[in-house]
């Protein structure tokens, strides 16, 4: 459909939604307001972005219909966003299979990174750490590595920008259009309240007769 109306887009087959939004991200903010328009919590740690110098990026929750961003993230998470990558990495999260460390839970993720505030920080004061959680994290690690790598959105941790970003002036767009596939596949779809949008009224009618 996108295709159809000539909307640009960013896309990549080696790599998830996510990891190009990261990346997109880490190229745009700061140049523009970005605004993701997504209820997934992942997107939490590119809020990071922001810094003393004004808001680059936010969060719109559609299913909410409301922004998101710090305050939210310590609120419903317990974590600041530059702290999120770490936790989403300590609990996991089995709907996208990310394994995390088993036995370790939002409250005990919550309890490190608030004392030890990142991942290595941890490792650096283990022997501190009960015995029982010693252990998680030294049998877990291969793991807990794996888990940081999955959850790193477009390794925009390490400052790494794919070449799929295109520039913005690539990226404009500032009139609707829809192709003739695309009428006729909005037709096919009963699309009939969005199509005045883009063509006449009378042809919306031909088109639906």
């Amino acid at each position: 459909i996108l295709t159809m109306m000539k909307f640009p887009t960013i896309h990549c087959n080696l790599l998830e939604s996510g990891d190009v939004i990261g990346a997109a991200v880490s190229k745009y903010a700061g140049t523009v307001e970005v605004v993701i328009a997504s209820s997934d919590k992942d997107f939490m740690q590119l809020l990071s972005w922001n810094g003393e110098h004004g808001q680059f990026v936010k969060i719109f929750s559609p299913d909410r219909n409301v922004f998101r961003g710090r305050k939210y993230c310590l609120k419903r998470f317990g974590v600041e966003v530059e702290q999120f990558h770490d936790y989403l990495s300590l609990v996991g999260d089995h709907t996208d299979n990310i394994p995390g460390i088993r036995g370790i839970g939002p409250e005990t993720a919550v309890e490190l990174l608030t004392k030890y505030k990142t991942i290595v920080g941890i490792y650096s004061n283990l022997h501190k750490l009960p015995e029982t959680l010693q252990k998680k994290f030294i049998e877990r690690y291969l793991e807990l590595v794996t888990s940081m790598a999955l959850t790193d959105l477009g390794g925009f941790n390490d400052g790494c920008q794919f070449p799929v970003v295109p520039n913005l002036k690539e990226l404009e767009y500032s009139k609707l259009f829809l192709s003739a596939d695309g009428c006729e596949y909005f037709r096919r779809l009963e699309f009939f309240s969005l199509l005045p949008k883009f063509i006449s009224k009378s042809k919306v009618q031909r088109l639906s007769l």
